[in-house]
């Protein structure tokens, strides 16, 4: 399959093989990642208010300002 894709369709990083299989790493440093915590705190919202309501105070105190998570989003290639 895909680079980082395995034959049962589960996901493996190469930059970080320690991580279970399926997860990955985002940081709330990373500028690049912004956008994808942003859509993430939207979708959480009723489930992990707390969640949402931390990532919106990221973006109030010097980490931000995200931009806002796009209805629709295309899924690019996560390396």
């Amino acid at each position: 399959m895909g680079h980082h894709i395995d034959a049962a369709g589960r996901f493996q990083s190469d930059k970080h093989p320690e991580l279970p299989v399926d997860k990955v790493v985002i940081s709330f440093k990373d500028p690049l990642a912004r956008t994808a915590l942003s859509a993430l705190a939207v979708a959480y919202n009723n489930a992990d208010h707390e969640f949402a309501s931390d990532r919106e105070r990221l973006t109030t105190i010097g980490r931000g300002p995200a931009p806002p998570p796009q209805p629709n989003m295309p899924i690019g290639k996560w390396t």
